[in-house]
């Protein structure tokens, strides 16, 4: 081992903890992975000459409380973390949670099993097994699963006893059945936890939705050759069988546009948008050719 290198072993226990964090604003920047800080004067591979081998056991003891982020509760466990030299650190072990309580789709759920599961990759990026469930009526039990990677968990929705999806994210977010006479703002919480279920999944879900609030249309995702980051919820109806009326929701970005379509004719068509960014009218002719 190189005498440039500090080696660094042994066990880090925390008694007691009080965790609070906070959600970033919506200006904060990540940092990049692969950043390099370079003092002035100082060659890039300076660093490299003070690297750092740790081994560290870090135990969490009975009074680590968390509470940020719709989370709250305690922290259990104990992680190994090893940070060698030109390799991102990586963790081995289990964190866990007790009397936790999570607050989503406007409701506090109570966490039935929550762990954090790190099998030797990258520390910032451990297995999640987590499920959140209420209890809106005495026989009646939903609540959320989160599986996977934590920086792309898959989230589904479940019941006990089972039912439809969109009967579980109503009992879920309304505390009460699917029905026909939905409010406005019932209707927006709905699709609002849909997107939260992700776009792959909200996308079907949302449909399911759509078909049982009377929509015609309920989309979720972008343009085509649009950025993934300009995905929207769209839902919409026909007024008459000539006009198309659609309210787009941004997923990333709190942008809402009102779409319309009025069929002039067979092969007229009048297009409008309008948001809080921009305006736009288009009027379109079809032309179509026969082979």
């Amino acid at each position: 081992m190189s005498t440039d290198q500090t080696r660094i072993r042994g066990r880090i226990e925390i008694p007691r903890a009080e965790l609070r964090p906070r959600k970033p604003p919506p200006s904060a920047v990540s940092v990049s992975p692969d950043q390099v800080i370079v003092s002035e004067g100082e060659q890039g591979g300076a660093a490299e000459r003070y690297a750092v081998d740790a081994q560290v056991r870090i135990v969490l003891g009975d009074a680590v409380d968390i509470d940020g982020l719709g989370l709250k509760g305690k922290l259990h466990g104990d992680v190994v973390v090893v940070d060698v030299p030109g390799q991102p650190a990586n963790a081995s072990g289990e964190l866990s949670i007790s009397d936790g309580r999570y607050e989503a789709y406007g409701q506090q759920l109570a966490i039935r099993t929550g762990r954090l599961l790190f099998a030797g990759g990258v520390v910032t990026d451990p297995g999640v097994d987590i499920e959140a469930v209420r209890k809106p009526a005495t026989d009646i039990l939903v609540g959320v699963k989160a599986r996977g990677k934590l920086r792309s968990p898959t989230f589904t929705v479940f019941s006990e006893p089972s039912m439809s999806q969109s009967e579980q994210l109503s009992w879920l977010v309304l505390g009460r059945p699917l029905e026909g006479g939905t409010s406005d703002s019932e209707r927006s919480q709905l699709q609002t936890a849909a997107l939260m279920l992700g776009m792959s999944g909200g996308e079907s879900l949302g449909k399911r939705l759509g078909e049982e609030l009377g929509f015609d249309e309920v989309t979720v995702g972008s343009e085509p050759g649009a950025d993934v980051s300009q995905a929207a919820l769209l839902v919409g109806k026909y007024l008459t069988p000539e006009l198309f009326v659609s309210y787009g929701i941004g997923l990333f970005d709190p942008v809402s546009t009102l779409n319309l379509r009025y069929a002039l004719s067979s092969r007229w068509k009048l297009v409008g948008s309008a948001s809080t960014l921009q305006s736009s009218a288009d009027l379109i002719y079809v032309i179509e050719r026969r082979k």
